[in-house]
């Protein structure tokens, strides 16, 4: 019987279209998203120095060279981390499938970074690690160059910032489908997204993005909204899963405007981590529910990272989120959904009792009123002018001269959170006002959370010349949703005020903001709070509290009691001096108080109040007092 010849042994071998097949799901034709590849990996590889307890600078740098769609756009990553070896770059580009993070990122494909590459079109890495320089290029898919290591040269140590240890990542955007967006739309979207949430908010990283064209140098971060604390790591419940540890952190944001509640860049939500990787963000069903606009917070849940390590994808393969058809995921979900149920019909019963208890319909009618009233008042004393007509050089007929010839037109605006935009300062350029153009005008904002990007611009060029005028364009940023805070500008002995409110969505920003100082006025039944009234400035509440000291003994603790003549004189007064106090702070602050020579400033300040209420409490009586129970 003839021997049969030994079988032949060989290695599965993966097509160009493979290559491409795989490249487009995780990456497809989105910059951003394979941004999100290389700034995680070198997030990771610090991650991984520091696991080892060395000191690391935290710094990633994105290098941008944008052109047309006729010429190639330039991406560069650049870390100070690790830096890979020969062997490393082979594992890290060569192959696909393995754990190429060392278990504490998302790089459980082994498929980030050539992906990112393979996706775009070509690209290069340079690496240096003890001392040397490694290098390869990837290109055409499958075609992986790496050259002989050698010794760190002069040559390196001119054109490489990182050359005593870390990365460069560069990639040649080649494919013609590739969307590149505007720098500072990338700018807005790399902060923002939920998937960089961890690194944009970890004070030891830096990151900064470089637009090579244009020049610029802007550090991203993201700052999380303030707000109060609903649920610290509650442990969530998982019978299904009884070894899976997984918390549930929500907080409520201040201010009285949604969060963004879908998409990657939203403001709110719930961030769905394990180790370093954040996946997603979602309300669990609850996106659109009004009770829920404000809610965010954190479900971390670590087991994820290592189901996804022992071969068990939990993961979508688009780097989307979690598999909805996972049964961890199903169970995750479940239980935060019941918790954030309980959270939402909780605010709504509290909000249905307190409503039905404290705040008549007719009472709401008078807080209207009197708000609009408070709002005239603060705009007056704190010499905010109105909308005012026409809005730049592309309008000059519409312009009318500013008041005092110094003033924002419009005077009120609303911005999306993380996106740069711009005031509009009037000038009138004549010697009414002693400025003229080339003077500089100083410019301060009280929120540290809205970022001025010029403090001292230049009186520009008139756009009009009956009457004189000339623009002067501040360009702002909105660090941090719901912030609010007052932009003053200043020049030639002339002051002029804008109020500015952070939002999270352009929907919001088309609204007319409702603003002003005061926004609200709302009773409360504290019975522990030792204050009769108080002003909350992130909110502009004015808050009246029926169990206050001397106010518990004309109010019931139901409220009861608020349409007899006497407790609506008491609201009256009680709302006269927290806006006279309010007004007088933000005057003292904004250095528009009147301090004559020779007088304190805190005695400036408490007689300044004191002609406040003299002149105002008629006007806010009138709004909060029933005409029935008022004499005249």
């Amino acid at each position: 019987m003839p021997r049969l010849a030994a079988a032949r042994q060989l290695k599965v071998k993966a097509s160009k279209r493979a290559f491409k097949m795989l490249a487009d799901q995780a990456i497809g034709h989105d910059l951003l998203k394979g941004l999100l590849e290389l700034i995680t990996n070198s997030d990771e590889s610090y991650a991984r120095l520091e696991g080892q307890g060395l000191l690391s600078s935290g710094r990633i740098e994105i290098e941008v060279d944008r052109r047309t769609r006729t010429n190639k756009t330039l991406i560069r990553i650049i870390d100070w981390a690790e830096g890979m070896d020969d062997a490393q770059i082979e594992r890290c580009v060569g192959s696909y499938g393995e754990d190429t993070s060392g278990q504490v990122g998302r790089g459980i494909f082994g498929m980030g970074l050539k992906d990112t590459i393979n996706a775009f079109g070509e690209g290069t890495i340079t690496s240096f690690l003890d001392g040397k320089k490694f290098h390869c290029t990837l290109r055409n898919f499958e075609d992986l160059e790496i050259e002989t290591p050698r010794a760190v040269g002069s040559r390196d140590k001119a054109n490489f910032r990182n050359s005593g240890g870390g990365s460069v990542i560069e990639i040649l955007v080649q494919n013609p489908e590739v969307r590149i967006p505007q720098i500072d739309s990338l700018r807005q979207k790399l902060k923002t997204h939920v998937c960089l949430r961890g690194i944009m908010t970890d004070p030891t990283r830096t990151v900064v993005l470089r637009d090579l064209r244009g020049g610029s140098a802007d550090e991203l971060r993201y700052l999380q909204p303030d707000g109060e604390v609903l649920l610290d790591q509650v442990k969530l419940t998982l019978p299904g899963h009884p070894k899976v540890q997984a918390t549930l952190t929500v907080k409520r944001a201040f201010g009285t405007e949604s969060l963004s509640q879908a998409g990657s860049d939203r403001t709110g939500g719930i961030l769905i981590s394990s180790r370093r990787t954040y996946h997603e963000a979602q309300l669990f069903g609850f996106d659109d529910d009004p009770h829920a606009s404000r809610l965010f917070g954190e479900l971390r849940c670590d087991d994820i990272y290592d189901l996804q390590a022992a071969g068990d994808p939990i993961v979508d393969k688009n780097r989307t989120g979690l598999r909805r058809d996972h049964p961890l995921t199903k169970e995750l979900f479940e239980s935060a959904r019941r918790e954030i149920e309980k959270l939402i019909s909780t605010a709504k019963e509290e909000e249905k009792q307190k409503r039905k208890r404290l705040e008549k319909e007719e009472t709401l009618r008078r807080f209207r009123d009197a708000i609009k009233s408070l709002n005239e008042i603060a705009k007056k004393e704190l010499q905010l002018g109105g909308p005012g007509g026409g809005d730049g050089p592309d309008a000059p007929k519409g312009l009318r001269a500013p008041l005092d010839g110094f003033e924002f037109i419009p005077d009120t605006y609303r911005v999306v959170v993380a996106e740069r935009d711009t005031l509009k300062l009037r000038v009138q350029v004549d010697g009414s006002t002693g400025i003229a153009v080339g003077d500089r005008v100083e410019l301060a904002c009280d929120n540290p959370h809205i970022k001025i990007l010029d403090d001292r611009p230049v009186v520009s060029k008139l756009v009009s010349e009956q009457p004189p005028l000339s623009i002067v364009r501040v360009g702002i940023e909105g660090l941090q949703a719901n912030a609010q805070g007052f932009v003053t500008a200043k020049c030639g002995g002339k002051i002029a005020i804008a109020v500015v409110e952070v939002v999270s969505t352009k929907a919001q920003k088309g609204h007319h903001p409702s603003g002003g100082l005061f926004r609200e006025i709302k009773y409360e039944a504290e019975p522990d709070l030792p204050l009769r009234s108080r002003f909350e400035t992130k909110e502009g509440l004015i808050w009246i509290n029926t169990l206050g000291p001397s106010i518990d003994l004309y109010f019931g603790p139901g409220g009861e009691g608020q349409e007899l003549p006497a407790n609506q004189a008491l609201v009256a007064e009680l709302v006269t001096e927290q806006a006279c106090l309010e007004i007088a702070r933000v005057k003292r602050q904004n250095k528009l108080l009147d301090v004559p020579p020779g007088i304190d400033e805190l005695e400036a300040f408490s007689s300044h109040i004191t002609k406040l209420k003299a002149s105002y409490a008629p006007v806010i009586h009138k709004a909060l007092v029933s005409r029935d129970n008022r004499r005249m």
